[in-house]
């Protein structure tokens, strides 16, 4: 049953998606296949730790029908050999195959039809409150790094197709780097099903205000923040006599710079670190809490959408990406006066029942307009088929 049974050759790279959103989509894309196709013979698997991790959590025995391997994308020129030798030992032909890239670049160079997954929003949102995050050292490395992905990305683009996530990143994109509007196809990003299945009790704002921050730990997603408005919080008139605490979905070993930044700061005592949740359990925190996703930079994020679909109240950066995803569903902030908006919108969402219920009128309007329910793997592998 499907395309697999006509033994085309293609190549599944998630090799990238290291982390984040990026991870459980390659790890969906091969769940579909798993439960679709047949006979996947033809098709060849490079997947990340991370996704394999999400992998084995869907199934047992995922790893007996597939051919794969698992391998991360380098990160400096040692690695980049042993990347490609990896793959070489692994596809010895790969000039046979078509290559579907979620989320990219792949490391290698090869000239055969690929469909290229872009979802970094730092080949195109370099705006101020971004600059004004980073470090010295911090910004010449992603400046480094940006440059090399640009060059992975669109070398010999005769032969590539492209895919992202939203209009206003294709727009840029196609602009930026001079790429043919009709080799970069659009497909949206969608809530699991665990959000869509969920029928959690909207929890009622009682004396304890719980603030859910949802992101991996990269310096756009802006959790140096968090300092600020625990401080504006503790000292705020309106807000001090209520108890509150922010949880962030990291863990503590794997990013003890952060700890030691927050302990530096005198706040680790109101920050609760709850990990890496299962998509149900993620669920169900965030129908808990207040979200607040004050990310700069984005191309998409599921999180959007998967509060909306909670109707769970959504805090976002007042950003151009922010506003194609959440249109009247969010309740926005100047990223550079955060804390005194931040301030703002809390004590509206406690004392105030009328915000909750615009944003449910404005969220029943996206429903209608854009949360069409799609099939976003299944229009990936349709697409890696017809290059």
């Amino acid at each position: 049953m499907g395309p697999g049974s006509d033994k085309q050759k293609i190549i599944i790279d998630a090799s990238c998606c290291k982390k984040g959103g990026g991870a459980q989509v390659a790890a969906n894309l091969v769940k579909y296949l798993l439960n679709n196709f047949d006979d996947l013979s033809g098709y060849k698997f490079l997947v990340s730790p991370e996704v394999q991790r999400h992998l084995n959590s869907f199934s047992e025995d995922w790893f007996n029908r597939v051919m794969f391997r698992v391998c991360s994308n380098p990160t400096n020129p040692v690695s980049w050999f042993v990347y490609t030798k990896i793959i070489r030992d692994f596809v010895p032909d790969l000039e046979d195959y078509r290559i579907l890239t979620v989320f990219g670049p792949n490391y290698y160079l090869f000239r055969k039809v690929t469909l290229q997954g872009i979802a970094d929003p730092y080949l195109v949102n370099w705006n101020l409150p971004i600059k004004k995050r980073l470090t010295i050292i911090e910004y010449i490395k992603i400046s480094i790094l940006v440059r090399i992905k640009e060059l992975f990305l669109f070398q010999n683009r005769k032969s590539k197709f492209y895919w992202c996530e939203t209009e206003l990143y294709k727009t840029k994109i196609c602009e930026r780097f001079s790429i043919p509007d009709q080799n970069i196809v659009v497909i949206p990003n969608e809530a699991s099903s665990s959000f869509k299945a969920s029928s959690f009790e909207p929890n009622i704002f009682g004396s304890e205000m719980k603030i859910l921050f949802v992101g991996a730990n990269y310096p756009h997603k802006n959790f140096k923040l968090i300092p600020d408005l625990i401080t504006m919080i503790t000292n705020s008139k309106r807000l001090k006599t209520r108890n509150f605490e922010f949880l962030i979905t990291l863990e503590k070993e794997e990013n003890l710079d952060l700890y030691e930044y927050f302990r530096s700061q005198k706040v680790d005592s109101k920050i609760q670190w709850i990990g890496k949740l299962s998509q149900s359990d993620l669920a169900k925190r965030m129908s808990e809490c207040i979200i607040l996703q004050p990310s700069l930079m984005e191309v998409y994020s599921a999180t959007y959408i998967e509060a909306i679909y909670l109707n769970r109240p959504l805090i976002v950066a007042d950003l151009d990406f922010a506003r194609s995803i959440c249109n009247g569903g969010a309740l926005y902030f100047d990223p550079l006066n955060a804390s005194n908006d931040i301030e703002k919108l809390l004590y509206d969402l406690v004392e105030n029942p009328s915000t909750e219920i615009g944003l449910s009128y404005n969220r029943e309007k996206i429903f209608q307009e854009k949360l069409k329910t799609i099939n976003r793997s299944e229009i990936l592998i349709k697409r890696i088929l017809a290059c």
